[in-house]
């Protein structure tokens, strides 16, 4: 299977490759200074939050007004999905991230591994399933910078599967499909399928929409949204999901509509 170079993934002008190769590496190091520049021109503090060498996990925040909802994102957890970060990174420049609400936001979660193209961190942990009694360090960093704040209106984990056929989220907030969650649906509906399966990753899918693992607390690997329901159980969060056989351009696309739908929701 034909490779995307890292040094293409993000020409010197920044462009997005639309090209639909899997896996697609990207330039880490580069999409990491583009966010701290683009981050901070945009009003976002920024920190370190763990580091491999020169490789930088970071956590950006801009909080306008504690009266106005808190929305957390997170992308790059798993190095072989490289629409989200890209995602929201345009949604960054494009100037999204206004003060209509107070972000946090923590774009490259795994950058070894989105510079490899590999699920996985350095050590060969998948960073999506320590969240219970975790023994990786940057997971550990991370959930001592995401209690620094007391609570989350809206929280969107923003993933992609190369099983999927079409766009599906998991929600946690009983067996009926919220609001919010419609709205994403619809939304990325105009750009791309939705998943028509009925199984997806051994979980129950009801016209794109997974409820089961809101009950699955007690497993002994928790991803981050597990984690964050269990932290944040006054919070609405979802997990948004595109399917990595479709154009990257056309992921891209899908990722920013869910997230634009989702924060307008609120």
């Amino acid at each position: 299977m034909k490779q995307v170079r890292d040094d293409l993934v993000l020409s010197s002008r920044y462009g997005v490759v639309s090209e639909k190769y899997v896996p697609t590496p990207l330039n880490s190091r580069a999409l990491v200074e583009l966010y701290k520049t683009v981050g901070e021109e945009r009003g976002f503090a920024i920190t370190t939050v763990a580091a491999d060498g020169d490789l930088e996990v970071i956590g950006m925040w801009k909080e306008t007004d504690s009266t106005l909802p808190y929305v957390y994102i997170s992308a790059g957890i798993h190095g072989n999905e490289p629409a989200p970060p890209i995602a929201i990174l345009k949604l960054l420049r494009e100037g999204f991230f206004d003060d209509s609400v107070n972000w946090v936001i923590c774009p490259v979660m795994n950058p070894y591994g989105l510079s490899k193209a590999t699920r996985r961190n350095k050590e060969g942990f998948d960073l999506n399933r320590q969240y219970k009694d975790t023994v990786v360090p940057e997971i550990d960093s991370h959930i001592q910078f995401v209690k620094k704040f007391q609570h989350f209106d809206l929280t969107i984990a923003c993933h992609e599967d190369h099983e999927a056929n079409g766009f599906y989220l998991y929600e946690r907030h009983g067996d009926e499909v919220t609001p919010i969650a419609q709205n994403i649906l619809n939304a990325v509906s105009k750009v791309m399928p939705i998943e028509a399966s009925h199984k997806v990753d051994g979980e129950h899918v009801v016209n794109g929409v997974i409820h089961s693992e809101r009950f699955t607390e007690k497993k002994k690997h928790w991803p981050e949204m597990i984690f964050m329901n269990h932290h944040y159980p006054e919070g609405d969060h979802y997990t948004i999901e595109t399917p990595s056989k479709l154009p990257l351009s056309q992921r891209v696309e899908a990722q920013k509509v869910a997230i634009e739908a989702a924060v307008k929701s609120l």
